[in-house]
């Protein structure tokens, strides 16, 4: 079940983003590339598996950054927001 995302989030600028232009790119790198829906849907089970980790609202979660294009590291920004 999908929560309501405030659109003037990232997470929420990014559902728009991916409701509005599916398969547009949205993440390029050397030899990959995402677009906004696999972004989404990654952020999204990224979130979903905090949540089952029992991570809420004001929680800290570490974010490792300079991980390649298509590596699940990647969509942490965009939803540890919205858990």
């Amino acid at each position: 079940m999908k929560t309501q995302t405030p659109v003037f989030t990232l997470p929420g600028l990014l559902v728009r983003a991916a409701e509005a232009d599916h398969d547009r790119v949205a993440v390029s790198g050397d030899s990959a590339h995402l677009t906004y829906g696999e972004l989404e849907d990654r952020s999204s089970q990224l979130a979903a598996a905090l949540v089952d980790l029992n991570v809420r609202p004001g929680d800290r979660v570490v974010v490792v950054a300079g991980v390649p294009v298509g590596r699940p590291g990647q969509t942490n920004l965009l939803k540890v927001e919205s858990v």
